[in-house]
Order: structure tokens, then sequence, then C-alpha cells
């Protein structure tokens, strides 16, 4: 729903053709950013949502220490 326009828009997220698109947005969009993070010398730490974050931030740290 579009709160702007009032539209609303169905998506057959099943759809293979769908998916496909949705997947190269993504990709594309992940290679930028490892793109943009590289020339930036800025490090990335990778945590997925309900995961524990310390062991991540832990293993970090303990890599730039040495």
């Amino acid at each position: 729903y579009d709160p702007e326009t009032d539209e609303v828009l169905t998506l057959d997220t099943s759809s293979p053709a769908f998916r496909k698109q949705v997947y190269e947005h993504f990709k594309k969009f992940r290679a930028k950013r490892e793109a943009e993070f590289k020339s930036s010398q800025v490090d990335r730490i990778d945590i997925a949502n309900g995961e524990d974050f310390v062991d991540p931030l832990l293993t970090y740290f303990r890599k730039r220490v040495r």
C-alpha cells in the first residue's frame, strides 16, 4: 500500500521471475556496497538478525590487534 497515491500493489513472491529479479537487485547492491567499503578502507562485520553479536565482534577486534 502506498499512502501517497493510495495504490495497492500485489506481488506474487512465489514467481520465479520475481525471485530472480529480487536476487539480481540485491546481488548488485551487495557488490556496489563492497566496492564502496573497499575504496573507503572500511571493514565489514557480518552479523545475522537474531544472532549473538559478541563473537563476531570479538573475532574482528582480535584480528585487528594482531
